[in-house]
């Protein structure tokens, strides 16, 4: 369970940090920036907080399973949700690029990167689905004893 824990902090860690960054990103730049660019500004800041809120999911879940609660509703509501958020965001995300990105070199690794994230999005929601089977055999398991 050290390792459960240990990914817990690391991204209660991260959560802080990109928080941090998005909050001093948005000070630091939006009124230097023009007027068309604040949008695609403001969408993209919202978009980091959808990440964010994944991440916040996914580490309660993993709060569930350093107490060793695996099999719990509130566990895969939480992988659940986080792989929902993860999906929107870097939908979101592609769809963004593929619109505004002129570069094809940075629109390349920007792909990459959220069809990345898309990916654990999917795992996520998969892995949430195996918990749902693995508390009702838990269940009657339970019931048969």
């Amino acid at each position: 369970m050290r390792n459960i824990t240990f990914l817990r902090y690391a991204i209660l860690f991260s959560i802080v940090l990109l928080t941090f960054g998005i909050f001093t990103n948005f000070y630091l730049t939006f009124n230097n920036i023009l007027e068309v660019e604040q949008k695609t500004f403001l969408f993209m800041n919202i978009l980091s907080f959808l990440f964010i809120a994944g991440l916040f999911f996914l580490q309660q879940a993993l709060s569930n399973f350093s107490k060793r609660d695996f099999f719990t509703e509130q566990s895969m509501k939480s992988l659940k949700t986080s792989g929902y958020l993860f999906i929107l965001f870097s939908l979101s995300c592609i769809i963004h690029n593929i619109l505004y990105i002129d570069s094809n070199e940075t629109l390349l690794i920007n792909l990459i990167m959220y069809i990345l994230v898309l990916s654990i999005g999917f795992g996520l929601i998969c892995f949430s689905n195996i918990i749902k089977e693995g508390k009702n055999l838990k269940q009657e398991n339970e019931l048969t004893i």
